[in-house]
């Protein structure tokens, strides 16, 4: 596997315009020293090249805002399960639920670590997770029109050769990892970063940008914390 040099953070949006259509996903990568927002269409191979070189790309760790994996005892593949986004007619918060409760046999599915935290299952959208189960559909469904460029660490079964690693990122928890503060505020960010990596270089209108949507603020955060934890991580692989 190659020395990855590039970390790219994708933060997760269900919504989508009147059309169907998703809206596009906040996205950060960090070369080097070198901070680069933009906007991804599509969660694609085909829109990252739009953006990403790929001498690049091949060379890149990426964290996405998304659940990858589910319950063991639904007895069914990960790449079986994103398959079956395609089965549904489109995007948003409506198809998402049908889609979860059908591989849930009805119900929704809850991981073996909701179970024992009597916590609720990150594929329901009540009382909060709405985002996160609408977002992780829209996502699943982009990954199953394009399956063959990314594997997933710690998946069974997954295909590595020549692929690039995609791991479940949460951009909460990256945030209280990386920084000693108890919330996040997007507008504290360019000063904790010039504290911790006080060597990131980035234009202004993209500081400006970061401090003002909480969604580009949250993919910069993904990408520091990819480029932290996740040769730690392919390591125990």
């Amino acid at each position: 596997m190659p020395e990855r040099k590039f970390f790219l953070g994708i933060d997760q949006t269900g919504a989508v315009f009147r059309h169907g259509r998703p809206k596009p996903l906040p996205a950060c990568i960090v070369k080097g020293e070198e901070v680069e927002l933009f906007s991804l269409p599509f969660f694609t191979k085909e829109s990252l090249l739009r953006f990403v070189p790929e001498k690049i790309l091949k060379n890149t760790f990426i964290g996405l805002d998304c659940v990858l994996g589910l319950p063991r005892n639904l007895e069914l593949s990960w790449r079986d399960a994103i398959r079956g986004t395609l089965k549904e007619p489109g995007f948003g918060r409506i198809h998402a639920e049908h889609f979860f409760q059908r591989i849930g046999k009805g119900t929704i599915p809850r991981r073996e670590v909701e179970l024992r935290c009597k916590a609720n299952s990150v594929f329901q959208n009540r009382p909060f997770q709405k985002n996160v189960q609408t977002g992780t559909y829209r996502l699943w469904r982009e990954m199953a029109e394009d399956p063959n460029w990314f594997f997933v660490p710690n998946l069974p079964g997954e295909n590595k050769e020549k692929r690039v690693p995609v791991f479940e990122g949460y951009p909460s928890l990256a945030w209280r990892q990386l920084f000693p503060v108890k919330t996040r505020s997007p507008k504290d960010l360019p000063a904790l970063l010039r504290q911790a990596w006080p060597k990131l270089v980035w234009k202004q209108a993209q500081q400006r940008l970061v401090e003002k949507d909480p969604n580009y603020a949250d993919s910069l955060v993904l990408a520091l914390a990819v480029r932290q934890y996740a040769k730690a991580a392919l390591a125990r692989d």
